[in-house]
C-alpha cells in the first residue's frame, strides 16, 4: 500500500510543496497538476510574461539558489505534468539536475504505468488554433498547448483500465458554475478535448488544476471527479490516494 498525493498549482512556490510533504509524511510521491514553475534560466523565465509579473520574485529566488547550489532537495520524489506557466524543453544535463533534487517530469501526453496503476496525462491548455498544428511545430512557450496529433497517444487502442487521469486544464462540463465563490466559477471555463478524453478513457478518477478551485463530484461513467487549486493559497489544494493491489482503493 502506498499514499500519493495529487496536487494542485504550485507557481514556483516551492516552500508550499515541502511544507504539504512535512505535514503528511505518511505520503511516499507527489505529483503536481501543472504550473510548477520551475526554470533553470532567468532568460527563459521572463519570456513568460504573466508569471514573471506574479511570481517573479519567487522564480528568481529559485533560479539563485539553483545556480548557488543553496535549492534544497525535496525529501521524496516529487512528479509533475507541465500547465501554461512551465519550463517545456529540458536538456539531458537539466533533466539529470532534477533527478538530483527528487524532481521528474512526467510525459506531456500519454498513458503511462506508474505507481502500479495506469495513468492518463494531458499536459498544458487548449487553443482553437494551435489545436490544428503539428506537434513538430510547436517551440518554446508554444508548448504550452496540446494539438490535433497528441490525440492518439490517449485513444487507449489497448483497452487498458484508467486508474487516473490529470489534466491542467480542466474538461468541459465538469465544473461547478453559479455563483461565483471560493469552489466554484461563474461560466464553465473547461474545455471540450479533455471532455473528448474523459469519455473515451472512462477512469476511475479525474483530476485537473489551472482553475484554482477545490472541488470533488461524481461524474459520467461514474468517474470521481477532482479540481484542486493553488496549493499556496489554500493548503487543502490536494488529493490524496492509496493505491493498493494495482487500484486506487480510496482517496481523501
Amino acid at each position: 500500500m502506498k499514499k500519493i498525493a495529487i496536487l494542485g498549482c504550485v507557481h514556483a512556490d516551492f516552500s508550499s510543496v515541502r511544507d504539504f510533504i512535512g505535514a503528511h509524511p505518511d505520503v511516499s510521491e507527489v505529483v503536481c497538476l501543472g504550473d510548477f514553475g520551475f526554470w533553470f534560466s532567468q532568460e527563459e523565465a521572463m519570456k513568460d510574461t504573466t508569471m514573471w509579473r506574479k511570481c517573479g520574485h519567487k522564480v528568481r529566488t529559485n533560479i539563485d539558489r539553483l545556480n548557488s547550489s543553496k535549492f534544497k532537495t525535496f525529501s521524496i520524489p516529487v512528479h509533475f505534468i507541465t500547465g501554461n506557466h512551465d519550463q517545456y524543453d529540458y536538456t539531458s544535463d537539466e533533466v539529470s539536475k532534477l533527478k538530483d533534487l527528487n524532481i521528474f517530469p512526467l510525459p506531456r501526453v500519454g498513458i503511462i504505468t506508474k505507481f502500479g496503476i495506469n495513468i492518463a496525462i494531458l499536459s498544458g491548455i487548449f487553443s482553437p488554433v494551435k489545436f490544428e498544428w503539428e506537434l513538430h511545430e510547436l517551440s518554446g512557450r508554444l508548448k504550452r498547448f496540446y494539438t490535433r496529433t497528441d490525440l492518439p497517444l490517449l485513444r487507449n487502442n489497448d483497452k487498458k483500465h484508467i486508474s487516473l487521469f490529470l489534466t491542467h486544464e480542466a474538461a468541459k462540463g465538469v465544473m461547478p458554475t453559479g455563483n461565483k465563490s471560493k469552489n466554484r466559477k461563474e461560466t464553465d471555463q473547461g474545455t471540450w478535448v479533455p471532455a473528448y478524453i474523459l469519455d473515451i478513457l472512462k477512469p476511475d478518477y479525474y483530476m485537473h488544476a489551472h482553475h484554482h478551485i477545490n472541488y470533488k463530484h461524481t461524474g459520467v461513467n461514474d468517474t470521481e471527479i477532482y479540481g484542486l487549486g493553488l496549493l499556496n493559497r489554500d493548503k487543502s489544494s490536494h488529493a490524496i490516494i492509496t493505491v493498493e493491489n494495482d487500484s486506487i482503493t480510496s482517496v481523501e
